[in-house]
């Protein structure tokens, strides 16, 4: 049986936020809406096709914070930033991990394993709206505006990539 590969999503429903944080903090209402329309339809191919705009999503939003916003948080922040900034990378490699394999299951073990994912994605943001962006707002005021105008320049050359 063959797999279903979606197309990569248009991430025009990702537009540059007036700040760093707001911009990653949009990712994440992104990510829970398609999360959401994923568990409101029976549809399997439509399951599929939102699961795929999903995994693009998340891609880009922990590219965006892996190559910008974690290098300022975690220079910034002392070892308490180098401590959330090396817990958040870590939850990215699981991510990447299970979504690797999520693309090779059938639909049985995909729904149930997808679900899995969407739980620690959903902690990962909870702990970054919690303890991260609150440390980095604090840490990063000063320099917010030129990271946000890096941040809105590398989401903008990946969308267009």
């Amino acid at each position: 049986m063959a797999l279903y590969q979606a197309p990569l999503p248009k991430h025009d429903t990702l537009l540059p936020a007036d700040d760093a944080i707001a911009l990653l903090t949009a990712h994440h209402h992104k990510i829970r809406t398609l999360y959401q329309q994923y568990q409101r339809t029976d549809d399997q191919d439509l399951k599929r096709s939102l699961a795929e705009d999903l995994f693009a999503t998340l891609a880009l939003h922990a590219t965006l914070e892996e190559t910008v916003f974690y290098p300022a948080v975690a220079t910034q922040t002392g070892d308490e930033g180098d401590r959330l900034v090396g817990g958040a990378r870590h939850d990215h490699q699981v991510c990447r991990d299970l979504i690797a394999a999520l693309r090779q299951y059938e639909a049985e073990e995909f729904e149930a394993r997808f679900h899995i994912l969407m739980d620690l994605v959903e902690q990962h943001m909870a702990e970054e709206e919690t303890a991260l962006f609150p440390q980095a707002a604090e840490h990063l005021a000063e320099g917010m505006d030129a990271l946000t105008k890096t941040m809105q320049k590398r989401h903008h050359q990946m969308i267009l990539s």
